[in-house]
């Protein structure tokens, strides 16, 4: 009687057909389909374009930006140190602080001590200011404003010239119920020369501004000068502080 189920294949047979079903597996798994082969590239092209459009935007945006001044930096340190010379005054600008040193004249004090101390002459101021410019400085005389007014000063023509060359600045004077009161001058002198490195050229010893701010010592010991006139000749001493060491050419200097 013939049977009913098929005749089982033989164990050669079953691991041939079992060793080509794995090839055919194996090489299902080696070629990928051309999709699945694309993806990865499309990602890499996706995070290439990512980062090509955020380095473009950092560049733009570093572009946008103000580029910081090297000046500013020095400025702000200067600033922070001037404020230790007092909060009454701004300075705007840094000025280089090389070669000669800027000349800040108290003109009230070498007017009249040309004068004798009996007249404000404005000669005396003039050849103060002549002294400095032919040597090269840049120089500064401060008048109180009255001064301006006739029969405040030997010569009001010559004063209104050194006023118009920018020469002699000009400080206030305040009329309060018909009387004339004209704020200390002498800050202004001296607060310039701490804030630019200058020279102060006076007689006067300024012991009330030191002792308001005991700051400003070094600029009214170390950097003042005082003039002797001559008659129309004016002297400087060859060692301003007096000690035989230092001399007039350094300490005009930077």
């Amino acid at each position: 009687m013939a049977s009913l189920w098929p005749a089982r294949p033989s164990r050669s047979k079953r691991a041939h057909s079992r060793g080509s079903s794995m090839q055919r597996t194996s090489n299902k798994r080696k070629k990928p389909s051309e999709s699945t082969a694309e993806k990865p590239l499309k990602k890499r092209n996706r995070r290439s374009k990512r980062q090509r459009t955020s380095k473009r935007a950092e560049h733009i945006l570093s572009a946008s930006k103000p580029a910081e001044e090297p000046e500013k930096s020095e400025y702000q340190k200067r600033l922070a140190c001037l404020a230790k010379f007092g909060k009454n005054f701004y300075c705007a600008s840094v000025k280089p602080r090389s070669g000669l040193r800027p000349i800040y004249i108290d003109g009230s004090n070498v007017a009249f001590s040309h004068g004798q101390n009996e007249r404000f002459s404005v000669q005396g101021l003039q050849i103060c200011i002549d002294y400095f410019r032919k040597r090269g400085h840049e120089v500064k005389a401060f008048v109180p404003h009255f001064r301006l007014r006739k029969g405040k000063t030997t010569d009001q023509k010559l004063l209104h010239q050194l006023v118009t060359k920018k020469l002699v600045i000009i400080t206030p004077t305040l009329y309060i119920q018909n009387q004339r009161r004209s704020p200390y001058d002498d800050w202004y002198i001296i607060q310039s020369a701490a804030a630019n490195g200058g020279i102060v050229v006076s007689s006067d010893s300024f012991a009330d501004i030191v002792k308001w701010n005991p700051n400003l010592r070094p600029i009214v010991e170390e950097q003042r000068l005082v003039p002797t006139f001559v008659d129309d000749m004016i002297i400087f001493p060859v060692d301003p502080h007096g000690n035989r060491k230092n001399n007039l050419e350094q300490m005009l200097k930077f």
